[in-house]
């Protein structure tokens, strides 16, 4: 009996043993596989995201692009609104011979065109004082470009001096330089003009200064008021009035390019927005895509382990019916005739 009891103890624990191994090897071995799976298709989706991410960014590269040429072809064109209404001022105090409604309304073009050698964003700046020439901008988007071209539009010139020197105003304060001494333009006075060449003063009495020189006029072709004579006669004031309307046939031309360049603008821009938010639903379609592959591989590791765990259950139990069945010692009979009688003793 005892030997009995021994070898079935030994029989289930070394079933028992053997049944927790397979399961700790099962276990591990379905582990190290769910993971090779998760990081193979981990992989496999992040250059899938990387793939299509870039039609993203591409195209959103054109879109900043193609936006920031529209900004600025848009506040290029908004300051040609108020360089125009300045003209309107200048053209009325020129008619009139107003010198200090003349000078502001040209100081106040300035400013809105502003000095734009530095600054790749301002199209209407002057490059320099007495230049007229353009500038231009290639905006490179991908597949397609296009080009914007800058206009100098304001009311700016030098003085060349007989000296040899040459004097650029600082239209930003409205003053000349003379002798490593400012002056507001409107302190300017013009005494006479031969040969292409102007004389003017600053000063009065013992500090009265004269010089004579060239003026270089540059943007739109206008000038400060000396230049026209202080306005002091109906020629000088004509003169002035002809220069206006050359500066606002200018700027009319100046402003149709510059509309023309805005409408290629807002077409790429548009063109851009449309491709970006098509390619951003590929992205979304593509990740939502991923995500029901991760679920159902999620799920099919579920069930192998599950399965795994089943025919390692199904089996223990068929051995440990076995060994059960071998080594279990028979019950004694109870409650019979022979036990009663004492036939067993």
């Amino acid at each position: 009996m005892a030997s009995d009891f021994f070898n079935f103890d030994f029989g289930f624990r070394q079933a028992e043993f053997n049944v927790n191994r397979a399961y700790t090897l099962t276990k591990a071995q379905n582990t190290i596989r769910a993971q090779r799976e998760t990081a193979a298709m981990t992989f496999r989706h992040q250059e899938e995201v990387v793939r299509v991410q870039k039609s993203v960014t591409a195209f959103t590269s054109d879109k900043i692009e193609a936006g920031d040429a529209k900004a600025n072809l848009e506040n290029s064109l908004d300051r040609i609104i108020d360089i125009r209404n300045s003209l309107f001022e200048a053209r009325a105090a020129a008619a009139t011979g107003d010198r200090a409604a003349f000078d502001n309304a040209l100081y106040n073009i300035n400013l809105k065109a502003q000095d734009a050698s530095q600054d790749q964003n301002n199209l209407i700046g002057w490059l320099s004082v007495d230049g007229s020439g353009t500038r231009s901008n290639t905006v490179s988007l991908g597949q397609s470009s296009f080009n914007i071209y800058s206009r100098s539009l304001g009311a700016t010139y030098s003085v060349e001096l007989d000296s040899g020197e040459k004097i650029r105003p600082e239209f930003r304060d409205n003053e000349l330089e003379l002798n490593e001494e400012k002056f507001l333009v409107t302190e300017v006075n013009y005494e006479s003009e031969a040969g292409g060449e102007i004389t003017f003063s600053v000063g009065d009495g013992v500090d009265k200064q004269t010089f004579t020189g060239t003026v270089n006029k540059g943007g739109l072709g206008v000038a400060s008021s000396w230049v026209y004579g202080n306005l002091d006669s109906q020629a000088f004031q004509d003169a002035a009035v002809a220069d206006i309307n050359t500066a606002l046939e200018t700027l009319n031309a100046a402003e149709r390019q510059l509309n023309g360049t805005l409408i290629q603008a807002q077409y790429q821009y548009d063109k851009a927005v449309t491709q970006v938010e098509a390619a951003q639903g590929k992205v979304d379609d593509t990740i939502r895509r991923q995500l029901t592959e991760q679920q159902a591989l999620d799920k099919a590791i579920e069930s192998r382990n599950e399965i795994a765990l089943v025919v390692l259950s199904l089996g223990a139990q068929q051995k440990l019916t076995q060994i059960d069945a071998i080594f279990r010692p028979a019950a004694e009979p109870t409650n019979t005739v022979l036990n009663t009688l004492g036939l067993f003793d």
